[in-house]
């Protein structure tokens, strides 16, 4: 019943022009280690070397408000994999699809759109690269939380920057 009233709420405040309302909030620890928590589980389940990896907070409100989700942007080596050659999306998919990740198909995007515990992955395989330009990685990954986390982090300036967790993704 308590459910039905909050849907009910959240409706309400919608339609009279407040829609960032947040039923259930996260804090900025929770969404920080749901994304890096999901991050990780795909470094696994792909067997990726991390290149580079970083983690932030995005508005999802107006004018760079709260609410926020957390980002985590990374770049990954496929294992076995030509590092002077592109991989094939299908390479991707053959190894997340039977470790659990669905696609997300109402999720619209030129990547790969994944969903795995509520969060949305995008997965762009990095294209053939000119023949003056060096390869970085395979694959550009991002993994986004819901838009739960209510903390203003324009106090704290954690809005907008991003914050080094390779290390936290090699483990």
């Amino acid at each position: 019943m308590r459910i039905r009233y909050a849907a009910l709420l959240a409706a309400l405040l919608t339609l009279v022009g407040c829609s960032d309302v947040v039923v259930n909030p996260l804090s900025p620890e929770e969404t920080r280690r749901q994304v890096v928590d999901v991050s990780r589980q795909l470094v696994s389940d792909l067997g990726g070397e991390v290149t580079d990896a970083q983690f932030g907070y995005d508005s999802c409100g107006v004018n760079g408000t709260p609410p926020f989700q957390g980002h985590a942007s990374f770049g990954l080596w496929m294992p076995g994999a030509d590092r002077t050659r592109e991989v094939t999306a299908e390479s991707v998919v053959t190894r997340l699809r039977p470790r659990g990740w669905d696609v997300d198909p109402n999720f619209h995007t030129h990547a790969m759109a994944f969903k795995r515990d509520g969060l949305k992955v995008k997965v762009w395989v990095i294209p053939p690269l000119r023949p003056d330009e060096s390869r970085t990685s395979h694959l550009s990954v991002d993994v986004y939380s819901e838009c739960r986390d209510t903390f203003d982090h324009r106090t704290d300036r954690t809005a907008f920057t991003a914050t080094d967790i390779k290390a936290e993704l090699a483990r």
